[in-house]
């Protein structure tokens, strides 16, 4: 039976949100333990968390449901963390990893569904998310382990555009993928978004119920 693990990259400084950006607020929770609750929910595979900058710190925040992986490059950039939970997972014999950050609140536990189901028809060897015309590939994104040689001699602040591209990655069209937060103001423009679609929501819910039998008769 096929294993896969998602990993969620954590281990950066976050240092344009003027502090940590993984304990950042979004709907009641940090986006952390959103991004670890999401992944559990989805179901897709075992869950692993890649700290580095002040873990022990946010290790407190990832709760009892999730493997924390410690990156003690991460100062090296985004590379070394793909690097520190490939070395990891390919240890322990994982067949993909599906690769996510806690910087883009709206990409939900469907999505990484949708992007495990079509990894697993094995047309693919990577399926990644992507948005735009044309459309940009990246994360969320899962690779097959006979990516994971190519994973490893990654180096730098580059992730893995360039195995996307070479693996001919299948790519899913992500429209919530192009929130992300990398800036106090980032933030406040997911947090006017996901009240904006609240309120969508909540009109659309009571215009349907007062059109119900039970308020017409």
């Amino acid at each position: 039976m096929s294993k896969t693990a998602i990993a969620i990259l954590a281990a950066g400084k976050g240092s344009r949100m003027n502090g940590h950006k993984q304990l950042a607020l979004f709907q009641g929770e940090t986006l952390l333990s959103r991004a670890v609750r999401i992944a559990n929910d989805s179901g897709v595979g075992d869950v692993n968390v890649v700290l580095g900058y002040r873990a022990d710190e946010l290790a407190a925040h990832v709760g009892m449901d999730a493997t924390i992986v410690f990156n003690d490059n991460w100062e090296e950039g985004i590379a070394s963390s793909i690097r520190a939970a490939v070395k990891e997972l390919k240890a322990a014999n994982y067949d993909a990893v599906l690769f996510t950050t806690v910087d883009q609140p709206f990409v939900d536990e469907e999505h990484f569904r949708l992007l495990n189901d079509h990894f697993k028809s094995g047309k693919h060897g990577a399926v990644s998310s992507g948005y735009g015309t044309p459309a940009t590939m990246g994360i969320p994104a899962i690779f097959s382990k006979s990516l994971f040689d190519q994973l490893l001699q990654l180096h730098g602040d580059r992730g893995a555009k360039q195995i996307l591209e070479s693996a001919n990655a299948m790519c899913i069209d992500t429209p919530a993928a192009r929130f992300d937060i990398d800036t106090p103001s980032d933030l406040e423009q997911c947090r006017a978004e996901a009240e904006k679609t609240y309120s969508q929501n909540l009109s659309l819910t009571i215009s349907t119920e007062i059109d119900s039998p039970a308020f017409s008769s």
